[in-house]
C-alpha cells in the first residue's frame, strides 16, 4: 500500500535505500540545497566583480564552474519537483535565470581576457 507507494516514490527519486526512511526530508531538503549552491554562486560573482582585471580571468573560469554545478542541482530539483507532481517555486525559477545570466558573464570575461592576450602576441 502506502509503504509500497513511497519505496518506488524514493526508487525513482534515486535515494538509496539505507536513506528512505529520510526520503520525505531528502525530497524537502532539495530546494535548500539548490538555494545553497546559488547562494556560493552569487557570492563567487560578487568577488568576481571586485577583482583586478589582471586577476579576474581565472576567478571567472572558477565562477562559471561553480555556478555551471549550481545550475546541475536546481535542474535536477526542479526534475525530482515535476516527477513528484509539484510545480517549480518562483524563487527556484529565478534563481536558475540568475545562474545562466552569471554564467554568461564569467564565460564572456574568461573570452575577453583570452582574446587580450592573443592580442598581447602579435
Amino acid at each position: 500500500g502506502a509503504a509500497d507507494a513511497d519505496q518506488r516514490r524514493f526508487d525513482e527519486a534515486g535515494i538509496p535505500g539505507a536513506l528512505q526512511p529520510f526520503g520525505d526530508q531528502l525530497l524537502a531538503a532539495l530546494p535548500a540545497l539548490a538555494h545553497g549552491a546559488y547562494a556560493i554562486a552569487a557570492d563567487e560573482l560578487s568577488s568576481l566583480r571586485r577583482e583586478a582585471p589582471s586577476s579576474q580571468r581565472f576567478r571567472a573560469s572558477r565562477v562559471a564552474t561553480i555556478a555551471r554545478q549550481a545550475l546541475a542541482v536546481h535542474i535536477d530539483l526542479c526534475a525530482q519537483l515535476e516527477h513528484l507532481k509539484h510545480a517549480t517555486p518562483d524563487a527556484v525559477s529565478q534563481e536558475q535565470a540568475e545562474l545562466e545570466n552569471a554564467i554568461t558573464e564569467a564565460d564572456a570575461l574568461v573570452g575577453d581576457h583570452e582574446e587580450a592576450e592573443l592580442d598581447d602576441t602579435v
